[in-house]
């Protein structure tokens, strides 16, 4: 059975998601029911937790719908993680009471709270990070499928065949656009040393000899505000599309340096840095905080980062939003969200991963944190990432071309609209330094 700290997490999600105050119990050893005060009839719900929370592997089967009473906005077969097999019946009516033959609570649970990389030593890359490759979603390929919103989209189906006068919440698709300032700038910050090997690699790797002339000017006219001639330099770029889009942009901010090899250059404090936070703020834009390498599994890491760019904020006048997202997607589904939530982060996008797109979480919908371990809400909520442009072009993970870009974030895109979600994009400053990564970029916002 589901303890009661569980249930009232239930509850909390069913809320938010329908907009109605639902009973949710446990009704005995194999259901959860689901009520509403002065309504009569109820959803009983099959419990089975210990089909996703005992398992040394979490069984996997499709469910088909009944097409005539239910449909599924992807057109597909339900996947249906914990069910080894395809019910003859899923769903079937009692008198006033509908009975759903799966365990809907158990799959919320286990994919919200991310339990199955929970002490996943041997299936970490080389950033100590859970691939996408060891995932239950990518072994049965339904990662680029919101499974959890397919199951609840099919609850709210339920609701309404319940309780017909019923007014349930519809919710609206919008657009998460996000930037995590890795390289504020090519030549801002580097040692003169460091800027004599870019400026080389420039001319010999990249064969770019524009930048190899430009670097050493940008260096120089950068001593007190970023060169405006930088070609990483996009931020009012970016603020121009996001404001005609009517959003608002989320720069995340490094504010420590903890590995030389994989933090960034710059420092928070810099002047140059400060006046760019100032620009954001300003037109209405976000800033966030993107904690350092090492700072995913270490709490007092966490709060000196936090607390130095919140001080940094406070002096300058401007709003610091409490909302961040690990730098190089550094995640340890057992700690990483305590640590964050008692460090006093308010909202994390992390949860996406690093080498592929799609749902991590089997969501596109904001949702609050859950320690499943220590069975307790967090005071933090996830914001899903669907995708990230490194993920879709480094050859290091996916390495699509534009043409496959630009469909595989549509398809996302037209997904997280279909279930009145949040199609949430990452896309780092330094991947607009060219005419046709920016034109792919308003092409994937625009559409």
């Amino acid at each position: 059975m589901y303890s009661d700290q569980q249930i009232s997490w239930f509850s909390k999600i069913f809320y938010e998601r329908f907009g109605a105050r639902f009973k949710i119990q446990n009704d005995n050893e194999n259901y959860i029911s689901i009520s509403l005060q002065n309504y009569s009839g109820k959803i009983f719900v099959k419990s089975n937790k210990g089909s996703f929370f005992n398992q040394d592997e979490v069984k996997f089967s499709n469910q088909k719908l009944n097409k005539e009473e239910f449909n599924t906005k992807l057109n597909e077969d339900l996947v249906a993680p914990g069910l080894n097999r395809t019910l003859e019946v899923l769903i079937e009516k009692k008198d006033e009471d509908y009975y759903l033959y799966y365990d809907l609570f158990g799959l919320i649970l286990w994919m919200l709270s991310r339990y199955e990389e929970m002490g996943t030593a041997n299936n970490l890359d080389s950033h100590q990070r859970f691939s996408s490759s060891s995932s239950h979603a990518f072994k049965h390929n339904y990662l680029e499928r919101p499974i959890v919103d397919e199951w609840l989209d099919v609850m709210k189906q339920l609701i309404k065949k319940t309780w017909k006068s019923l007014n349930i919440k519809n919710n609206s698709f919008s657009i998460d656009l996000s930037h995590d300032v890795d390289f504020p700038s090519n030549y801002a910050f580097k040692t003169k040393f460091n800027l004599f090997k870019s400026i080389v690699g420039d001319l010999i790797k990249r064969r770019n000899i524009k930048n190899f002339l430009l670097g050493p000017l940008i260096f120089i006219f950068s001593r007190r505000s970023i060169s405006k001639i930088d070609p990483v330099n996009t931020f009012d770029w970016i603020m121009d599309q996001s404001e005609r889009l009517g959003t608002k942009s989320t720069f995340n901010f490094v504010a420590g340096k903890t590995d030389l090899d994989h933090d960034p250059e710059y420092s928070i404090d810099d002047l140059r840095i400060k006046k760019l936070l100032l620009s954001i703020d300003q037109r209405g834009h976000k800033i966030g905080i993107h904690p350092s390498y090492k700072t995913f599994n270490n709490i007092h890491l966490i709060k000196k980062e936090l607390q130095k760019i919140i001080l940094i904020c406070n002096k300058l006048g401007i709003k610091f939003s409490y909302e961040s997202r690990m730098h190089f997607l550094r995640w340890d589904s057992y700690k990483t969200p305590y640590l964050l939530s008692k460090a006093g982060v308010k909202i994390d996008s992390s949860m996406g991963y690093a080498d592929r797109v799609g749902f991590r979480a089997g969501t596109c919908f904001e949702y609050p944190a859950y320690d499943i371990l220590n069975d307790r809400p967090l005071d933090i909520r996830f914001k899903p990432l669907i995708a990230m442009e490194v993920s879709l072009i480094s050859n290091k993970y996916m390495g699509l071309d534009r043409k496959n870009t630009l469909k595989k974030c549509l398809e996302l895109k037209r997904i997280c609209k279909l279930f009145g979600g949040k199609f949430s994009l990452l896309w780092h400053n330094n991947n607009l330094d060219t005419q046709d990564k920016k034109e792919l970029y308003l092409t994937i916002i625009n559409s």
